[in-house]
């Protein structure tokens, strides 16, 4: 694999796709923790985890496949540039060249492990604050 094609068309289109995913990401923060700091009823009965299944559905599980798959396309691009760096390194910076818009695509590619990872951990968290929300199976004896 090469480096073909523009590193600076490379960068703005990564650059958009993480801004676009963070402003998604900031824009449905408040039904995100929302969802997430739902009280659980005590009483079985009272328990509808219908609101966190919709953050699951409309927010959370598509935002992390988004943000997941474009941190898989610029990935062997990013793994190529650090060998490159790396390599650079170990010559002692003999024959290389000072690469700028490749430091800040590999910066923008962190940023976006960071979103895949906070995003993840939410669904996560989403995933379990629905098991705790979802009535029992079957009939719930009552107290006389």
């Amino acid at each position: 694999m090469t480096l073909a094609g523009s590193m600076a068309d490379v960068l703005s289109g990564s650059s958009l796709v993480v801004a676009v995913i963070a402003a998604f990401f900031a824009l449905w923060q408040a039904d995100i923790a929302a969802a997430l700091t739902a009280d659980v009823p005590e009483d079985p009965l009272n328990r509808d985890p219908a609101p966190v299944q919709a953050v699951i559905a409309h927010r959370l599980r598509p935002l992390f496949v988004i943000a997941l798959v474009a941190f898989g396309i610029l990935a062997p691009r990013a793994i190529l540039l650090l060998t490159d760096t790396v390599g650079c390194a170990a010559r002692m910076g003999r024959g290389c060249q000072y690469a700028d818009v490749g430091g800040l695509f590999l910066m923008t590619e962190i940023l976006l492990l960071g979103l895949v990872l906070v995003i993840g951990a939410q669904l996560k968290a989403a995933y379990s604050k629905r098991a705790a929300l979802t009535p029992p199976a079957g009939p719930v004896p009552r107290e006389a």
